[in-house]
């Protein structure tokens, strides 16, 4: 892998730094950012909600997000059996993020959800590997998650 980034996107809310052969594609919605690497196989969104929460409803929050996302992950393989592994939603020590997060697979990929929600935010990672190798999968969704640079709130 290059040691030199190939993609980095600087918002007012995050900065993602990935670097390999990744690559942006397009998107249409100015608060999603998609990555694709050939290389690992992988499929990269990241998407950004802005809201206002108040701190004792962040988990609450954060685990209907999760159930939302898991009903559209289904939505969008109509048909397909998905099989969901670890999912969880907490309160960070510091009380002001909650995260959440899911992995799963259907037929021929593994796919990951990471989530933060704040009280003016949600910014979530999504990553999907056409692979059934739980290890590249993990491999390649934590090189992106040690990429995301998250402010709060």
């Amino acid at each position: 892998m290059s040691t030199h980034a190939a993609v980095t996107i600087t918002n007012a809310e995050f900065v993602l730094t990935l670097g390999g052969d990744w690559v942006r594609v397009p998107s249409s919605d100015t608060n999603q950012f998609s990555f694709e690497s050939k290389s690992n196989k992988t499929s990269v969104v990241l998407s950004l909600t802005s809201l206002s929460i108040s701190q004792d409803k962040l988990v609450e929050v954060a685990k209907k997000f999760g159930e939302i996302r898991q009903k559209a992950e289904q939505d969008a393989r109509p048909g397909q059996k998905l099989q969901f592994g670890d999912k969880w939603a907490e309160l960070r020590p510091s009380k002001d993020v909650a995260e959440v997060a899911y992995a799963g697979y259907d037929s021929k990929s593994i796919f990951r959800f990471f989530g933060f929600v704040t009280q003016r935010k949600v910014l979530s990672i999504w990553v999907s590997t056409e692979t059934r190798d739980n290890e590249l999968s993990k491999r390649v969704f934590d090189e992106v998650y040690r990429g995301l640079k998250f402010y709060v709130p």
